[in-house]
Formats: structure tokens, C-alpha cells, sequence
């Protein structure tokens, strides 16, 4: 990423941790699983050279939950039609 632009995984990261630890065991399983998933895509951010990186960080998040979201249609379609 160029020096202009932070890395928005890097943002604000005290607030994130702040809110992370204010939730339940569980629910910080899953905001762990998301961040992870999305950090797949961060070459992709990286290289984008966006004006507002965090946004395109987001658009990550909504990336891997809209795959997962997918997949689970498929196996559910598939589970019907038997």
C-alpha cells in the first residue's frame, strides 16, 4: 500500500479491540473468523490504491459473507431437491 493510504486493518485498531473484548466468547469467534476471511483479499486492497482503503476493506467482509451465504443456498437447493 503506498505510504499515503494507512493499512485499514490497522485502523483505529485500540476502538476494534476495545469492542471485540465487550463480546460474548462466541460473537468474538466469529468477528475473528470474518476479519480472517477477509484478510484474503488484502493484495487486492493493497493494490487498488483506493482513496478510502477501509471502504474496500469492507467490501471484502461483504465478499466473504456473501460466499459463505451462497454456498449454504446451494447445499440447502441440493439438500431439497433429493
Amino acid at each position: 500500500m503506498n505510504s499515503t493510504h494507512p493499512n485499514p486493518i490497522a485502523l483505529d485498531t485500540s476502538a476494534v479491540e476495545i469492542f471485540r473484548n465487550t463480546l460474548s466468547e462466541p460473537d468474538r469467534q466469529a468477528l475473528d473468523e470474518i476479519l480472517s476471511a477477509a484478510s484474503q483479499h488484502l493484495s487486492a486492497l493493497i493494490n487498488s490504491d483506493h482513496p478510502l482503503p477501509y471502504q474496500v476493506y469492507l467490501l471484502s467482509l461483504l465478499l466473504e459473507h456473501h460466499k459463505q451465504v451462497s454456498h449454504l443456498r446451494r447445499q440447502w437447493q441440493d439438500f431439497v431437491d433429493k
